[in-house]
């Protein structure tokens, strides 16, 4: 129980981070060619 309890936390903070890190990496790549 406490294990998939674990794994959900980790891939719900691992979406988080994909889902903050993608739009931020895009920013990023558009500021760099203007």
């Amino acid at each position: 129980m406490t294990l998939i309890k674990l794994s959900d936390t980790f891939g719900m903070v691992g979406n988080l981070l994909f889902a903050g890190i993608l739009p931020m990496a895009a920013l990023i790549a558009a500021a760099s060619l203007l």
